[in-house]
């Protein structure tokens, strides 16, 4: 089980450094799209309040293994993220967070450690798939006093592929899109070792 904190007070996001309302060019031989899809899934209550998905606005962070940079990005509607890659470089799907201000307090999920390994193919589509992960049965772990509180949920991951739902991604944000054209390869990411 993993602990999360609710936090009370001023909530801080960091600004996405990438999004995906907008799909990259290619640029130059090689250059291949990687693209997958972040669902949170809440069906037993959001901590204290009604069930709910979160999809939109997830920050997930990758690591150029290669060139030793990290960025980090916005999820868009669906919790579909994608980035740019020469084709060649090895990356990680380091992590995963989401934060939430309302009224005087927020929620917050910490940082989610993955660490999944991502190697780009040469003039691909490369689909990571579409992850969902179930936060289940919430219960308070530990009240921290002042409406402070850490919680506990069941955790499970479920991954699955979907080529059609991506090339209609694709074609509903580039009609004309160089990326249809590319073969789409369904990639499982393994933790790294």
């Amino acid at each position: 089980m993993k602990r999360l904190v609710v936090l009370v007070g001023v909530l801080v996001l960091l600004a996405s450094s990438a999004s995906c309302a907008s799909l990259p060019k290619p640029k130059g031989a090689g250059s291949s799209l990687v693209i997958g899809s972040l669902v949170l899934d809440f069906p037993d209550g959001f901590f204290d309040l009604p069930s709910r998905k979160l999809e939109s606005n997830l920050t997930v962070t990758f690591r150029n293994v290669t060139r030793n940079d990290t960025f980090s990005m916005l999820t868009d509607r669906g919790g579909i993220f994608c980035f740019l890659t020469n084709g060649s470089d090895e990356f990680l799907f380091e992590s995963f967070r989401y934060g939430e201000q309302s009224g005087a307090g927020g929620y917050t999920l910490g940082e989610t450690p993955l660490r999944w390994k991502i190697l780009a193919t040469a003039d691909k589509v490369i689909c990571l798939g579409h992850i969902t992960i179930t936060y289940a049965k919430p219960t308070i772990y530990r009240d921290l006093g002042s409406g402070n509180q850490s919680w506990d949920f069941k955790r499970s991951l479920a991954l699955n592929w979907d080529k059609d739902s991506v090339l209609a991604y694709i074609l509903k944000k580039q009609s004309k899109s160089e990326w249809l054209t590319r073969e789409v390869l369904e990639y499982k990411m393994q933790a790294e070792k």
